[in-house]
This record gives C-alpha cells, sequence and structure tokens, in this order.
C-alpha cells in the first residue's frame, strides 16, 4: 500500500529490540509518509493503520488479540472443525481469520469503513485465507439505508455510526468533531439465509453503541444462531437514541450467558443462567463498569 517505504518501515520493525517500538517509532514513520505497517505476530502477518494505537497497535506490542475468545472458538465450540463465523464489525480481521486458519471454518466478515476493509482483504490474502472468509464492505443496521459514519483518528476499532439526534450528553468523547464518510447499511435479515450456513453459527458483534439497530435488523437471523459474543455499552447503546433494556431485552433470548475477560489466557467458559447473568451486569454496572464483553448461548458447553 506504501510502497518501498512500508517495506522498509516492516523490516525495521522486526529487527530493532522490542522496548523500541513505542508511539515515537510509529510516529517518525508516520513522518516519512508510512500509513500502515505489517506486524507478525502468534495469529500470523495483519497489515494495520499506523495511526491505529489500539488494533494494530496492541497487535504489535503484545503479538496476540482477543486470546480468551480466541481459545474458546478453537478449542470448545469449534473443535470439531464445523460451524460459520460471523464477524459484525471485522475491522482488519484479527479476529476472524486466525479462527479460519485453525478450524477451516466458514467466515463471514462485515466491515463498513472503507480502509479498514481493505486490510481486512489484504490480511485475508496475506494468511492465505480466500477460500474461508468472505468479506462485505457494508454496515448492518436495522433497515437498508445510507449512513453517516464518524472516524476516530486513533483507534481503528472505534468508527461509529452517526446518531441523528446530539446532545451534550451524548457527545462525552466529542465524536461530533470527528470525520464523516457515508456507508452503505444492510438488514442481516434478507441479506443472508441463515438456514443455508453449516451449526453451530456463532455471531460477534462489536459496532460501537449499534448493537440494537443491528439486531433489530436480524430478529429471525438470531433464531437460528447458537452462540452470540456482544459487547455491552450502555453509553454508546443510548447515544444512538435506545435504551439498555432494549439490549437487555434481547440477552433474555438466550437461556445461558457469562460475562468475560477477553485478555485471559484461559479456555473456561463458565455459563450461568440468564437471570443470574442480568444480576451480574446490574452489579457490575453498580460499581461503575461501563463496558462489558458478554457472551450468550443456547446450550451449555460439554
Amino acid at each position: 500500500m506504501n510502497g518501498w517505504k512500508r517495506r522498509i518501515f516492516d523490516w525495521l520493525i522486526t529487527k530493532i529490540p522490542e522496548h523500541f517500538r513505542s508511539q515515537m517509532f510509529l510516529s517518525l514513520g508516520q513522518s516519512v509518509g508510512v500509513s500502515t505497517y505489517t506486524t507478525h505476530g502468534s495469529l500470523g502477518p495483519f497489515e494495520g493503520n499506523i495511526k491505529d494505537r489500539m488494533v494494530q497497535g496492541y497487535y504489535l506490542g503484545h503479538k496476540n488479540w482477543a486470546p480468551w475468545f480466541q481459545n474458546i472458538l478453537k478449542n470448545l465450540i469449534f473443535k470439531e472443525g464445523k460451524g460459520t463465523f460471523v464477524d459484525i464489525g471485522a475491522n482488519i480481521g484479527l479476529t476472524t481469520i486466525p479462527i479460519a486458519k485453525a478450524r477451516g471454518i466458514n467466515c463471514i466478515a462485515f466491515e463498513p469503513e472503507s480502509h479498514n476493509f481493505a486490510l481486512l482483504k489484504r490480511n485475508i490474502s496475506l494468511n492465505k485465507q480466500e477460500s474461508t472468509v468472505q468479506a462485505h464492505n457494508i454496515a448492518l443496521f436495522s433497515a437498508d439505508q445510507e449512513l453517516e459514519f464518524e472516524l476516530s483518528d486513533e483507534n481503528m476499532g472505534d468508527h461509529r455510526v452517526r446518531a441523528s439526534k446530539k446532545t451534550d450528553a451524548n457527545n462525552l468523547f466529542n465524536e461530533t468533531s470527528r470525520k464523516i464518510t457515508k456507508v452503505a447499511a444492510r438488514k442481516l435479515d434478507g441479506y443472508i439465509d441463515v438456514k443455508t450456513l453449516q451449526q453451530p453459527v456463532v455471531v460477534k458483534l462489536d459496532v460501537q453503541g449499534s448493537e440494537v439497530k443491528v439486531l433489530q435488523g436480524a430478529e429471525n437471523f438470531f433464531e437460528q444462531v447458537s452462540y452470540f459474543f456482544v459487547e455491552y455499552w450502555p453509553y454508546g447503546i443510548q447515544r444512538m437514541g435506545d435504551e439498555p433494556k432494549a439490549f437487555l431485552d434481547i440477552i433474555k433470548k438466550f437461556p445461558y450467558g457469562a460475562i468475560y475477560d477477553d485478555n485471559s489466557e484461559s479456555s473456561e467458559l463458565n455459563l450461568v443462567s440468564t437471570e443470574e447473568l442480568l444480576l451480574q451486569i446490574e452489579k457490575a454496572n453498580l460499581k461503575g463498569i461501563e463496558q462489558l464483553d458478554l457472551v450468550l448461548a443456547r446450550k451449555r458447553l460439554n
């Protein structure tokens, strides 16, 4: 993407001591016109935006991404090499591609932002997963339409749908100052026939507050979903004009669930009843925890 400058930068990253791979080094690359670079970690080679301090920056520093999630899908849910993984908010592929590589699972990845999508396609190719990962350059939403998308300068996983109504209360992170692009949005129902997908169908949904809107356009699809990984972020949900209760009502459609730590190295999944999960969420909210990673399930894993 950046020609010889990027290739030199990629080579330098592999040669310099790890403690020098700092913000200053990335800023130096950016100052000479490098816009992306490739990191080689435990999940394979991944090219990302040099400005991205959260996704690509984390992979550069840790050489891993979402280890608990990777362990659960590879070693429990998809251990037989059967099923379908749907990644809504796929970013550059750090979640999807390793699952496809490890188990040969058919993966369907949705990423609406054009630069992220180009990197997603590049990383599918770098990891030789063209036959297992289908990439779609659209947003999923409650209706087929065009959406305004707010772009983060430093976290390429934090691009968001722009809410139509804005007040001081839902501009906590100064989102209204962000640059805007337009993206195409579709309902998942009618776009993919879930009955054609191999079971178990597993969905990861991380769309920075638009979760309720996505689910409103996917009611039929989710009737066939066995395992559902989703972020619960009340501020983001309210900013989109929805209420946390609408999200929690969706949780009740799954009999089991759990709060999990994506950075844990564990391979355990301790599911509780939905009633118990809702109590745990309430307690977490009372403690001031603003974001939770949840997994919901139709049945307990053996």
